[in-house]
């Protein structure tokens, strides 16, 4: 494979590969960029969100009837995502690898919750 998709070029128009570069959130326009650990962040965003934005559309014209359009665009959502804030990484890294599973932070089995 090896071929660039359009979700590294909306992270890269928006900084998101910049700051998962070797230089994190301190990343400099000569920084190495870096891909996402997930690299196609927007694409799993998009798909969430055209569901929801679909289901909302629907919902609407059922109680106000006419139709409704659902737009998205990728770039638009990389830089939607950067507008949430972004954690500092060695602290993500130790709060999410934390193996205590009383933290509130921890990542459980999701059986954990059944037993």
């Amino acid at each position: 494979m090896g071929r660039v998709g359009f979700d590294q070029t909306a992270g890269a128009l928006s900084s998101i590969m910049l700051m998962e570069g070797e230089d994190g959130v301190a990343a400099r326009p000569t920084s190495t960029p870096g891909l996402p650990y997930i690299s196609v962040v927007n694409d799993y965003v998009l798909s969430w969100l055209a569901t929801t934005s679909a289901l909302a559309a629907l919902m609407r014209r059922a109680t106000d009837c006419g139709s409704y359009r659902v737009t998205l665009n990728l770039t638009r959502i990389a830089t939607w995502i950067l507008s949430l804030g972004v954690f500092d990484r060695d602290y993500a890294q130790q709060v999410a690898l934390s193996p205590d599973p009383d933290s509130p932070h921890a990542y459980l089995d999701p059986g954990h919750l059944h037993r």
